[in-house]
């Protein structure tokens, strides 16, 4: 990670049991802020008491293109 004031944040979709939670756990244990999301607003769950950010969000769903990721625009979004 870098060290500038405010570390680089990361996006990840998919965040149901798998690799998308896999992910969103390495990087925030590595110390970046994560933003996790997927379609069912229960799978990240647990994510959150981890201190992750989590957005209910369905990439397929085009009737909300943006819904949900206010909160991660307002961070610096390095990778997504």
């Amino acid at each position: 990670m870098t060290s500038n004031d405010r570390a680089p944040a990361v996006l990840i979709a998919g965040c149901s049991p798998g690799i998308g939670r896999a992910a969103a756990t390495s990087l925030h244990d590595a110390g970046f802020p994560v933003y996790a999301s997927a379609r069912n607003a229960a799978a990240p769950a647990g994510l959150a008491g981890r201190g992750i950010h989590t957005l209910a969000r369905d990439v397929t769903d085009e009737t909300y293109p943006h819904a949900g990721l206010r909160p991660a625009r307002r961070a610096r979004m390095d990778a997504a």
